[in-house]
């Protein structure tokens, strides 16, 4: 069960991740599946590979979104559980909280986060990958 206090970290190894225009897109170079989180994955994406834990996004959120606490932290456990299932991030037990807070450079309109999945590219992907794997590179 995931909890605030909860940190991730990237899955490195198999994916790779940009965030354009606020949202944040993932592409697993193994299985060419694909994914996507538009409104505030931007955010969300870029403070958990900041370091950041489910408690301190979700604040960040509030504090620039206007959202409600308890939605916006039942959300970001949701999304998150959705990560790991999908392998995008691990739980990082040995994180630390990051020395900088992250601030958000433009205020958002929060809206629930949901975790697109694309699938229906995968065996195209799979053989002509977009990218090699970081596997691969080493």
């Amino acid at each position: 069960m995931v909890t605030g206090h909860d940190r991730f970290k990237p899955n490195e190894e198999e994916i790779a991740a940009k965030v354009m225009d606020g949202e944040a897109v993932f592409i697993n170079v193994s299985s060419g599946v694909y994914y996507s989180i538009d409104g505030i994955g931007g955010i969300f994406w870029e403070m958990i590979a900041a370091g950041h834990n489910l408690d301190e996004i979700a604040d960040a959120l509030v504090k620039c979104c206007g959202a409600a606490d308890h939605e916006v932290r039942e959300h970001l456990k949701a999304l998150a559980s959705d990560l790991l299932k999908e392998k995008i991030v691990s739980i990082d037990g040995q994180a630390t909280r990051p020395a900088v807070d992250y601030v958000p450079q433009h205020p958002a309109v929060y809206r629930k986060p949901v975790l697109g999945i694309y699938r229906d590219m995968q065996e195209l992907l799979a053989l002509d990958p977009p990218m090699p794997s970081l596997k691969d590179i080493r």
